[in-house]
């Protein structure tokens, strides 16, 4: 599914300005009020497992979903999940 990762998206939540670019080149940028971070990203290939490597040293990892064609799930194993849609 990496491919389906690749281009611009946003913060579904609409109190949330929070924007996201994954490049094709496995580099992110999350430009977040809360938390800025960039890093690269991976996912092994025939599974749904994302993780962010972030320039800080810390890792994140989260189980990738594709409800659509136009929104992306990330849910992790603390509960926590981050919806974003098509820019």
């Amino acid at each position: 599914p990496w491919d389906k990762c690749v281009g611009s998206w946003i913060d579904a939540r609409e109190d949330s300005g929070d924007q996201l670019f994954m490049g094709w080149d496995r580099s992110y940028r999350l430009n977040s009020e809360s938390s800025p971070h960039s890093g690269t990203w991976h996912i092994p290939a025939h599974q749904s497992r994302l993780t962010l490597y972030r320039v800080d040293g810390q890792r994140n990892m989260w189980t990738l979903d594709f409800p659509n064609d136009s929104t992306m799930l990330w849910s992790s194993e603390f509960g926590e999940e981050r919806l974003f849609r098509r820019e």
